[in-house]
């Protein structure tokens, strides 16, 4: 089935319907127009900002393939459609709000965050902080009854230390007047009647209307409609396990020319 014919059967508003054919559109002109430019060398410290977006993951490095040639679209459009998925026909990235080092960055959001409660249970400071700080934390803080520890949702996607969920995240700097970028479903001033078309009632009036996020949906992440082409990846970062392996990231590389590699410490191994 094509993607036309996929957004007539899914969709019925027209608003909504507009919508996907335009970034659909905006997909295919990004696919054949642009080239992200990587001017880091091996050894350069990787900086991200509020203008950078990362993606994780769990396909192999010899699966990567299909998103060098496809890039990052949502499975309604290549796969069975799953009625129980809370977020479909969207690509997920999370976005990075603050300028820091991809060392600090990682080091943070793939660690945990602290919830301090009060005698009735009500959340009166919230911590995201890394492993090695939870000490820290907890010591520096007063005022509180007990606290709860959660694993941060970048740390179940993103390459880390903790776990071996993904291997391969992708990292995307874009420009603030990028078409594609600006189609995205958390953004506060996303069209409502669209938003009630593509999500699930529940999560449309848990998350969508009260914009009240929690360690499941973080408000750390931007949806976009439909896709990013794989051309405008501008890095990837690899695991521990993929690091030490030159045949890997020799695939990787093949893969992705245009794109350096980076390493959990935030470095530059291959440019």
């Amino acid at each position: 089935m094509s993607e036309n014919e996929l957004i007539e059967k899914y969709f019925h508003n027209k608003k909504t319907k507009q919508l996907f054919y335009e970034q659909i559109s905006n997909f295919n002109y990004y696919k054949d127009n642009y080239i992200a430019i990587n001017k880091l060398k091996i050894g350069d410290e990787v900086i991200v900002n509020k203008n950078t977006l990362i993606h994780g993951t769990r396909l192999n490095y010899d699966e990567i393939d299909i998103i060098a040639k496809k890039g990052l679209i949502s499975s309604e459009f290549y796969s069975t459609f799953n009625k129980n998925k809370k977020k479909p026909f969207v690509v997920e990235f999370f976005n990075i709000k603050e300028n820091l080092t991809l060392k600090d960055y990682l080091s943070k959001y793939t660690g945990f965050t602290i919830n301090f409660l009060d005698n009735h249970s009500e959340i009166i400071k919230s911590v995201i902080c890394p492993y090695e700080k939870i000490k820290e934390e907890i010591c520096s803080t007063e005022g509180y009854r007990d606290y709860i520890i959660y694993q941060n949702q970048e740390q179940r996607f993103l390459p880390n230390e903790f776990n071996s969920n993904s291997n391969i995240a992708f990292v995307i700097q874009f420009d603030d007047d990028n078409k594609l970028i600006k189609n995205d479903t958390f953004d506060e001033n996303f069209d409502k009647q669209i938003l009630k078309n593509i999500y699930p009632k529940w999560f449309y009036k848990k998350y969508m209307i009260t914009r009240k996020f929690d360690n499941y949906e973080t408000g750390r992440e931007k949806a976009i409609i439909y896709g990013i082409p794989g051309n405008m990846f501008n890095g990837i970062i690899v695991s521990r396990k993929y690091e030490g392996d030159e045949k890997i990231l020799d695939i990787i590389k093949e893969n992705f020319p245009n794109c350096y590699i980076a390493n959990l410490d935030g470095k530059v191994i291959r440019e």
